[in-house]
């Protein structure tokens, strides 16, 4: 005869280890969402990063093609730099605008040209960069940049 003390076999999950497992798993999906969420700014800056890149090679193809017949030391070709958008022009446009442009596009990360959020690039026909103003923006020769997305950073040269 068995005493009325024994201990029964148990079956499934007591309370404590069925929160240990709850807990566990809404740590790791914590950690994921967090981990997600910087590969996606990774990638934002990456693409935003290409995308400046295409529209320099673009830029100097422009500069060089010189379709305008521009002298040298004038623009040829156009850069411009606005916030949340990339554009290249033929010629020296009268305003920042990206009107009528040969190239645009949408960089899903900010794309900052030597430190400004507004900024732009110009090249003559020799494909030298050179010193213009396109309306209130100043066109420069530094090739410096930062593509950024909340914590993601990319920092580089256009050499």
């Amino acid at each position: 005869m068995q005493s009325p003390y024994a201990r029964r076999h148990q079956s499934g999950l007591s309370l404590v280890e069925l929160m240990m497992v709850l807990a566990i798993g809404l740590l790791m999906a914590a950690v994921g969402t967090a981990l997600t969420g910087a590969w996606v700014d990774q990638a934002a800056v990456r693409q935003s990063e290409a995308q400046l890149r295409q529209a320099v090679a673009e830029l100097k193809a422009l500069a060089l093609r010189n379709a305008e017949g521009r002298p040298m030391g004038e623009a040829a070709a156009v850069l411009l730099n606005q916030p949340g958008q990339l554009c290249v022009l033929s010629g020296q446009p009268a305003q920042a605008s990206c009107e009528n442009a040969r190239l645009q596009a949408q960089p899903s990360a900010t794309v900052r040209l030597a430190g400004a959020d507004r900024a732009c690039l110009a090249m003559d026909s020799s494909g030298r960069l050179i010193d213009t103003q396109i309306g209130n923006t100043a066109c420069g020769n530094e090739l410096s940049y930062r593509v950024q997305r909340n914590k993601e950073s990319l920092d580089g040269s256009l050499d």
